[in-house]
């Protein structure tokens, strides 16, 4: 809400004080829930599940996963996935453009969040699938609707990934999971939380550590042992 009307004031449609800016929380309110952040293994059982369903036609199936695929192994936000145009891929990145919000396209959300995004070898392998299904378009949205307009990403998410899913037992948390659980794996694998931030393209490394990279606990299990190793007596005669 702080950042709404401060925007206001900028464009020069609120002449005052912010009235947000000092604004507290209520005691009583309710803390926010526990986020989800998508898993390796989650990531390969949806895909898996996708592929294995013959309730949906091919193009249904192949567009969930190229929406899937985009938001976790390039960790788009919903918009900037919207907003993808294959003219914006050339085989080895994406230009992140532009942002589609409901009926809305405008620009990214931040410079920060208009670099590229590299893309690897899984990503590459779903948008190729999905580019054959589309008869190879060259120009206009990844993720189209019947008319040629951005997808509804809710829609696809109702009305296809969801029930293909929950049939197959398979957990859904969301489309934000998807940015966290690859923002989670790439500050996990290269043990630096920069990485996460450049891959989700954040302004700031607070952002990054306070809503997308979550607690592993096997890394803190394997942490702790080799603390325990550090402390432990035989470790410390070796030493002396």
């Amino acid at each position: 809400m702080s950042g709404i009307f401060t925007y206001a004031k900028n464009l020069g449609v609120l002449d005052g004080v912010n009235p947000v800016r000092d604004a507290l929380v209520p005691r009583k309110a309710a803390a926010p829930a526990e986020t989800h952040a998508t898993t390796p293994q989650e990531i390969v059982a949806m895909l898996e599940a996708l592929d294995r369903t013959a309730d949906l036609e091919a193009r249904q199936r192949i567009q969930a996963q190229a929406a899937i695929g985009l938001m976790y192994f390039a960790g788009l936000r919903p918009g900037e996935a919207r907003g993808i145009h294959w003219e914006d891929y050339d085989g080895r990145s994406l230009r992140i453009v532009r942002s589609a919000w409901r009926t809305h396209t405008t620009t990214p959300k931040t410079e920060a969040a208009a670099k590229p995004v590299p893309v690897i070898q899984p990503l590459r392998e779903l948008l190729a699938k999905f580019r054959a299904v589309e008869a190879s378009p060259e120009y206009g949205p990844i993720l189209r609707g019947e008319l040629g307009r951005p997808l509804d990403l809710n829609r696809l998410a109702k009305r296809v990934v969801v029930p293909v899913l929950r049939k197959a037992g398979v957990p859904w948390h969301g489309w934000y999971a998807l940015r966290r659980g690859i923002g989670t794996l790439t500050a996990t694998l290269a043990k630096d939380a920069n990485a996460a931030k450049g891959l989700l393209r954040h302004t700031s490394l607070a952002t990054t550590l306070g809503h997308y990279v979550k607690d592993v606990p096997e890394v803190t299990e394997r942490a702790m042992h080799q603390v325990e190793r550090l402390f432990s007596t035989e470790d410390k005669a070796s030493v002396q």
